[in-house]
């Protein structure tokens, strides 16, 4: 003691600096769980933007490129849709895209993840069920639907609704607004959510393109770049399915049309009394992260089940498409 005191120094004096340097340290320890959520964070933002703009090029494309009518008879209405080309669709290409009545090998064209039905004004139910072709100048906000892609599977209004888009369901005006208030759900947080069945998941292979052989990976299955090493396909299998190069398959995601109001009054504003546009839409894209489809699945007939967190949108972006 002595001999710290000749020092300088006290023992009190050197246990308030060793306090002080470990609430330094324990501070700068704290940051790190914050530093690596916000690393995480713009990381996921990233993923998120890029995919988001991949999937608006491709919708711009697509309606520039291979954009089509459908119209059964001279008394209906026609209806305008377009073929959509991005990772995440596994159907094959339409070797007919120009006639809305064909069938690919895989099946009825309508039926398709890349068959994009752009919406128009529709007699809606409570129920988001359409009873017949709304006016053509509407202005009435409940009478346009949204519609989101990929069509969900479901069952609603006693019919699937993929057969929504079937040439006869068009012709009569039963589409089905898929952004109904009884599509809502509640998520494992207890807030009010979209309720998307359906999504495109990236980083998958697409049906025909797949590689072949004994224990070739099929449709859908992630795409062996972004797996590991162990990943083999030997037709004995083994290996797992462990993403490990690339978080890229771990994203997904789905995206919805509504028709968008315009100036039609010439008033230099938009409110209720204007009308929708018969050329420009709202295109909304939803990025989802772990998306799991068994859980979707379960969702679907129990709306009781809560959404889990992998299926609530961590993104949604909305940007304007001129045809």
């Amino acid at each position: 003691m002595a001999r710290l005191r000749r020092r300088g120094f006290t023992l009190m004096e050197i246990l308030i600096a060793i306090v002080v340097l470990v609430l330094g340290i324990t501070g700068i320890v704290a940051l790190f769980p914050t530093a690596i959520d916000s690393g995480n964070q713009t990381v996921e933002d990233t993923y998120a933007s890029e995919i988001t703009l991949s999937v608006v090029d491709a919708v711009t494309v697509g309606i520039r490129e291979s954009r089509y009518v459908y119209k059964a008879s001279a008394a209906s209405r026609a209806w305008n849709y377009f073929v959509f080309n991005h990772d995440g669709v596994q159907d094959e290409v339409p070797p007919a895209p120009h006639d809305y009545t064909s069938s690919p090998p895989d099946g009825s064209f309508h039926t398709r993840d890349y068959a994009i039905v752009l919406p128009q004004a529709l007699n809606l139910g409570a129920t988001g069920q359409g009873g017949g072709l709304g006016p053509v100048n509407n202005t009435n906000v409940a009478q346009e639907p949204v519609f989101i892609y990929p069509v969900p599977l479901v069952g609603h209004g006693g019919a699937t609704e993929n057969n929504q888009r079937a040439p006869a369901r068009l012709d009569a005006g039963q589409a089905i607004d898929n952004f109904n208030v009884n599509r809502r759900r509640f998520s494992t947080k207890d807030t009010e959510t979209h309720w998307i069945p359906r999504v495109y998941p990236l980083g998958v292979y697409r049906r025909g393109q797949q590689p072949t052989g004994a224990g070739a990976p099929a449709a859908g299955d992630t795409r062996l770049e972004f797996l590991s090493n162990d990943n083999v396909y030997d037709g004995t299998g083994g290996g797992q399915r462990t993403i490990a190069v690339d978080p890229y398959p771990h994203y997904s995601f789905a995206f919805s049309f509504q028709r968008a109001r315009i100036d039609t009054n010439n008033d230099a504003r938009i409110d209720t009394n204007d009308e929708f546009s018969e050329s420009l839409y709202q295109l909304k894209v939803f990025v989802f992260k772990n998306f799991d489809q068994a859980e979707a699945d379960a969702i679907g007939p129990d709306p009781t089940r809560p959404v889990p967190r992998g299926n609530v949108p961590r993104h949604e972006f909305v940007t304007l498409i001129s045809l």
